[in-house]
C-alpha cells in the first residue's frame, strides 16, 4: 500500500549554501541551515542587534559549535526557516501565493520579529491572495505589519460582504481605534456613495447607450424626452 503527503507547492532542494559562518538551528523539529552573518544583518536589525559585537549566540554557557560553526537556536519551524532564508538570498524567489495561510502568518509574524528592513515582494503578494478570502483578518494582519498595499486590498475586498469582524476569532482581534475606525469609516462612505449613485438616476441620461435596463420616453413637448427604469 503506498501513501501520499501534500508537497511543497514551490519544492525547492534542500537548503544548501557554501562556506557559510553560522547554523540557524530550527528550536521546533532539530533541521539546522547553514547561512552567512553578513546577509542576515543586512536584512534584518533583529540579527544585527544579536549578532553585531558579541561572540556569545545567546543567554549565558558556551557557545555551541558543529562542525566549527556557531549555532544559533531559533523557535521558528523550518518550514517558515527556510522560507525566509530564501526571501533574503539572492536565488529565485519562493512563491508565497499557494502555501499554507498558516506558515505564510509564520513567516510574518518572524520578519516582524527580526525587525526586516524591507517586507518582501513575495509575502505582499501572499498577503495580497488572502486579502480576497478572509479580508477583515488580512486587513488586521496588513495593520499588525505595516503593509498599507495589503490593507487598501483588504478593504476593498471587505465591501463584497461588508461584515465588520464577526467570524474573527477573537484571538486575532488585535486593532487599534484609530485603525478600525479606519476600516469601519471606509464601509460607511462606500455604502453612502453607493446609495446616492442609485437614489439620483438622472446621470443616466448622459450615457450612449444607454445601460441595460432602461429606455427612452419621449414625452409631449419634450423632444429630448427622460430616462426611465423598465
Amino acid at each position: 500500500m503506498s501513501s501520499t503527503t501534500s508537497a511543497d507547492p514551490d519544492p525547492i532542494p534542500s537548503w544548501t549554501v557554501v562556506d557559510p559562518d553560522l547554523l540557524l538551528r530550527s528550536e521546533v523539529d532539530g533541521r539546522e541551515f547553514g547561512a552567512h552573518k553578513f546577509l542576515l544583518v543586512y536584512a534584518f536589525q533583529g540579527f544585527d542587534d544579536m549578532l553585531s559585537g558579541t561572540p556569545l549566540l545567546g543567554a549565558g554557557g558556551a557557545q555551541e559549535q558543529k562542525d566549527g560553526l556557531p549555532v544559533v537556536p531559533v523557535p521558528e519551524s523550518s518550514i517558515v526557516l527556510e522560507k525566509i532564508l530564501q526571501l533574503i538570498y539572492p536565488f529565485e524567489a519562493p512563491n508565497l501565493r499557494l502555501i499554507p495561510r498558516d506558515v505564510l502568518v509564520g513567516i510574518c509574524v518572524a520578519l516582524d520579529k527580526y525587525c526586516v528592513k524591507t517586507f518582501p515582494r513575495p509575502v505582499v503578494d501572499g498577503l495580497l491572495r488572502w486579502a480576497t478570502v478572509e479580508a477583515e483578518l488580512t486587513y488586521i494582519r496588513a495593520c499588525r505589519f505595516r503593509l498599507p498595499e495589503v490593507a487598501v486590498a483588504a478593504l476593498k475586498a471587505s465591501l463584497r460582504s461588508p461584515k465588520l469582524f464577526i467570524k474573527v476569532p477573537p484571538t486575532e482581534l488585535i486593532l487599534s481605534a484609530q485603525q478600525y475606525h479606519a476600516f469601519v469609516t471606509y464601509q460607511i462612505e462606500c455604502r453612502e456613495q453607493a446609495t446616492a449613485v442609485i437614489s439620483d438616476l438622472a446621470w443616466m441620461r448622459k450615457q450612449q447607450p444607454l445601460p441595460p435596463g432602461f429606455n427612452r420616453g419621449v414625452q409631449s413637448g419634450d423632444a429630448g424626452g427622460d430616462v426611465q427604469a423598465i
